[in-house]
């Protein structure tokens, strides 16, 4: 099941609209490789992988009851083949291009009428591939996103070789996520293949789940430190440190929230906003139960389970029925244990 992500309307990841001579013929939802939606055929994939779209209708559809899986001879030609339950298995490096050809089907009867197509996908091997346990959010928002203030915070993110720095007896839910510096797109793979394990360095001990393939959920008991490693085909790599931080080493508080579109925009929204809990030594603190409310304004404000935790949440501006551009206004709130931040939205 892939995790959708960052998007205004309920982090639904983006399809690829497949397109010839300008006729739009289908969507391409990814499934069965890979952990954080967006599946586009700019993400190679990795040898292994099982790649399965779900093809659905674009435009010119026949209706949710016609079929149109029947409409299309599919053939893989290349570093794979296609398997006996309709997925793409990558068998090899190299290119790889997935043909559907139209054919004849019931659909043709109510209008329906496809043309020829293909995905061009390439398929790597482990050599270069890095990984890691990703705060999507915030690079997500650094790649599309406008910051509310003059910019992104220093220091939000861990960086290489820093531990998460997690919130005594909390839990933060993360993806792994597999990169190669000749592709700007995360690799597609199958977190099946992997297993997991966690080196206790500390008094306490970090607790491990996997609320679904290629996310991980950390729980970090007070006085609690890990290391976090992965093994695949064979080649380990380590994801993440882990360190709890109490409660009385956090200092400060600091909503950075995220508009949709740039200033100059008339359709600029509010998008999405964190809790920033900083420690007394500079790190940024993940998974409070942080109390958010809105001030001097109206905006929708929801958490979801996708989200690394309750100090992430989504901001819509579906307040205001109207289809014309309107000046308005909202602040932000959070707060935690005595700690209070805010953000003023225009």
């Amino acid at each position: 099941m892939p995790l959708e992500r960052w998007h205004l309307h309920a982090l639904v990841a983006e399809l690829r609209e497949l397109v010839l001579d300008g006729i739009p013929l289908r969507e391409v939802e990814g499934a069965r490789a890979g952990a954080l939606g967006t599946y586009t055929v700019d993400s190679p994939l990795l040898v292994g992988t099982a790649y399965c779209p779900t093809l659905t209708c674009a435009r010119d559809c026949p209706g949710d009851d016609v079929p149109i899986d029947d409409c299309f001879y599919q053939r893989v030609l290349g570093a794979g083949a296609l398997d006996a339950d309709g997925c793409a298995l990558v068998a090899q490096t190299g290119e790889l291009e997935w043909w559907f050809e139209a054919v004849s089907c019931p659909a043709n009867a109510v209008g329906y009428a496809p043309v020829d197509d293909y995905l061009h996908l390439q398929a790597i091997g482990l050599t270069g591939v890095t990984a890691q346990l990703e705060q999507w959010p915030e690079s997500t928002a650094e790649a599309n996103l406008e910051p509310a203030g003059l910019s992104w915070p220093s220091g939000w993110t861990a960086s290489a070789g820093e531990p998460l720095a997690v919130l005594a007896g909390a839990t933060v839910r993360l993806p792994i996520v597999l990169r190669h510096p000749d592709f700007t797109a995360e690799v597609l793979w199958v977190p099946a293949d992997a297993s997991l394990s966690l080196e206790q360095t500390g008094s306490g001990a970090v607790v491990l789940a996997e609320p679904e393939p290629g996310v991980v959920a950390l729980t970090a008991p007070s006085g609690s430190a890990a290391t976090l490693t992965m093994e695949l085909q064979g080649q380990r790599y380590e994801l993440a440190k882990v360190e709890a931080v109490d409660a009385e080493h956090v200092r400060d508080l600091q909503v950075v929230a995220a508009y949709l579109g740039s200033e100059a925009e008339a359709d600029r929204t509010p998008f999405g906003a964190r809790a920033v809990l900083w420690a007394d030594d500079g790190r940024a603190v993940l998974g409070a139960e942080v109390a958010w409310s809105v001030r001097r304004g109206r905006l929708a404000v929801s958490g979801l389970e996708e989200l690394p935790g309750p100090d992430y949440v989504v901001l819509t501006d579906r307040c205001y029925d109207s289809d014309e551009p309107l000046e308005r206004s909202a602040q932000l709130r959070a707060s935690w244990d005595g700690h209070r931040g805010s953000s003023d939205l225009s």
